[in-house]
């Protein structure tokens, strides 16, 4: 039987032996489903190998096969295609309109005319192998979709009320194609570059650095505590009861007098210089730029380091205070 049907199939239309082998396969399969019972399974083989290598003997099978399996509309769709496709056979031509005969007053018939060739979804299913301009298929009764479809994804589609005896006739005609992407540029005119966009530099930092700040806090501290420990050493040595008593009845050329006195000025003068230090470190506080304080987790921009520093003067005369630092 393969043999009849290779035979046929090369004097259709000469496919390739690849597509034509591939039929062969298919119509042989065909045929064990077909006596094994499996009829539908038996119809989509020989459909595949009409598609594969058109030929009469795999669509008069198809139609049998369709019809064993009690599937009328699509063995009445088969049969209309095989009186247009192959009208000069007449086996073929008998059994395609016992079928028509049998099944047309059963299931709704529609004509697809598409302008151009289309090919057709049924309910979501491909019907055909290629585009065709005009088809025949019969639908159970109920709802259903018809699409049509052309190159370039362009599509139309309708909703069918299939009944028992119906007959209607769709148009589809094709929507227009895309408008084509401009052509590209010729390879001797380079396209221009891009403009590059350019930025400002950042602002340069402005005010003070948050070193001197801490500069002045250190300092203020310091002169502070340098301050208090002035005025607890006055107070505890010599001390106004000890001076009273080793300077009763004497000038105040009293050395305990005298020793008194200096420290009252010692500690008075560390007063007033930390009173003076924190005010300025309360005015540099307002020139500070904190946006680059090491606080904020930036680093600084130099390297700058600043401590403050106390001495005492030569004879226990007082002290002195000051920063120092590298920039």
């Amino acid at each position: 039987m393969a043999g009849a049907f290779v035979a046929a199939a090369v004097q259709a239309e000469e496919p390739d032996p690849q597509r034509l082998q591939k039929a062969a396969d298919a119509f042989d399969e065909g045929a064990r489903a077909f006596k094994s019972g499996r009829f539908e399974v038996a119809a989509e083989l020989f459909e595949t190998a009409d598609r594969l290598a058109p030929n009469p003997a795999a669509l008069n099978n198809a139609i049998r096969a369709r019809r064993a399996a009690k599937q009328g509309a699509k063995a009445a769709t088969l049969a209309a295609a095989a009186l247009v496709r192959f009208p000069d056979e007449a086996a073929l031509r008998e059994l395609a309109q016992s079928v028509l005969k049998a099944n047309e007053k059963l299931y709704h018939r529609i004509k697809v005319n598409c302008q151009p060739a289309c090919s057709l979804v049924i309910d979501d299913k491909v019907f055909g192998a290629e585009p065709l301009p005009t088809v025949v298929i019969f639908l159970e009764p109920g709802v259903h979709t018809v699409l049509a479809g052309w190159s370039e994804g362009r599509t139309r589609s309708v909703r069918v009320q299939a009944q028992k005896s119906g007959s209607e006739t769709l148009h589809f005609e094709a929507p227009p194609l895309p408008p084509s992407p401009p052509p590209p540029a010729s390879s001797s005119e380079s396209p221009p570059p891009p403009p590059v966009a350019t930025l400002p530099p950042p602002p340069s930092p402005s005010g003070l650095s948050p070193w001197f700040f801490l500069a002045g806090v250190g300092a203020t501290l310091v002169a502070g505590g340098l301050a208090t420990w002035s005025g607890l050493d006055t107070l505890a040595s010599p001390g106004p009861d000890r001076v009273r008593e080793l300077c009763a009845g004497k000038s105040r050329s009293c050395p305990a007098f005298q020793e008194g006195l200096s420290k009252e000025r010692r500690t008075n003068v560390l007063l007033v210089v930390t009173g003076g230090v924190g005010v300025a470190t309360g005015v540099v506080a307002l020139f500070t730029n904190w946006k680059a304080s090491p606080l904020g987790g930036q680093k600084p921009a130099d390297s700058a380091r600043v401590a403050p520093w106390v001495t005492s003067e030569p004879g226990g005369k007082g002290v002195a205070l000051g920063v120092h630092g590298i920039f």
